[in-house]
């Protein structure tokens, strides 16, 4: 840990990429604080549907897709990371890999 004068100068956050929800947190003092999402929850779906124009949605919403429109609706990638599966966006016609939307999920937790 960097210190200044006996305080640190880092901030220590744990992120929990799960294959079914993920979350963030920061260490406050000794204690996680896990941050809440724009929906105001602390665990966010790792679900990405993008719509026909191409607008990505993570998590609550996304998730609420699965059953409405499953081309478009993606669920469980992280299975298969390390290998060549690709995941279709048949309404928007976009290809992704499983890193490409585990990064989508990384970046709604960030934000």
């Amino acid at each position: 840990m960097d210190t200044m004068d006996g305080f640190s100068t880092t901030v220590d956050f744990g992120i929990d990429l799960g294959t079914t929800n993920s979350s963030i947190a920061v260490l406050n003092g000794t204690a996680p604080e896990v941050f809440k999402n724009n929906d105001g929850q602390e665990i966010t779906p790792s679900v990405v549907w993008i719509d026909s124009s191409g607008r990505i949605d993570v998590g609550h919403r996304a998730k609420q897709q699965l059953g409405r429109d499953k081309k478009n609706a993606h669920s469980e990638f992280k299975l298969m990371m390390g290998t060549n599966h690709v995941y279709s966006f048949i309404g928007c016609d976009r290809q992704m890999t499983p890193v490409e939307l585990s990064a989508e999920v990384l970046k709604s937790l960030r934000g």
